[in-house]
């Protein structure tokens, strides 16, 4: 029954490509859960994002791995959007990951910042007020990938400036 919810047995990718391309885009299969697939995406990139924080990656470290993240998910997402023939497709999550991602770049390693990095990003990418609404209005890859960029700096900023507020 449970394999049932990630396994869509008319859609079998093509090539070993499009499985890598699919994998990604999906976040290993995170953007197949069948209720919240965003905040499915989100939940499942804290296996990255935690360990760095608590590990004290150096923040040029991680934003080096969004860069990379975001050039990777630019390339997977339009395989998503071949492959599932939507123009956003709720199972790409990839762009949820990079947002959370930049949202962890000012907190520190504590439960109360990483659940507020977490919420804040969610908040933005559901609600989606001006210009997070817009950069989904972009062609293709760019689309999915651009609003939760901006929604995950929005929440960078709200984190710093409530980091500010308190000297």
């Amino acid at each position: 029954m449970i394999f049932r919810l990630f396994y869509e047995e008319t859609m079998i990718p093509k090539s070993l490509k499009q499985s890598l391309a699919l994998l990604v885009a999906e976040f290993f299969y995170c953007g197949r859960f069948p209720v919240a697939p965003g905040t499915a995406g989100s939940l499942g990139a804290m296996i990255i994002w935690v360990p760095m924080l608590y590990l004290a990656w150096p923040r040029w470290l991680i934003l080096g791995l969004i860069v990379v993240l975001f050039g990777v998910g630019m390339w997977a997402s339009a395989y998503g959007i071949e492959y599932y023939q939507q123009k956003d497709p709720k199972q790409v999550v990839i762009d949820e990951v990079v947002g959370v991602g930049i949202a962890f770049l000012v907190i520190s390693p504590n439960w109360l910042e990483v659940a507020s990095a977490f919420l804040l990003f969610r908040l933005f990418d559901i609600i989606k007020p001006w210009p997070i609404k817009h950069g989904e209005n972009l062609p293709g890859a760019w689309g999915i990938m651009i609003d939760d960029v901006i929604a995950g700096i929005f929440s960078a900023l709200v984190l710093l400036a409530t980091k500010l507020n308190k000297y």
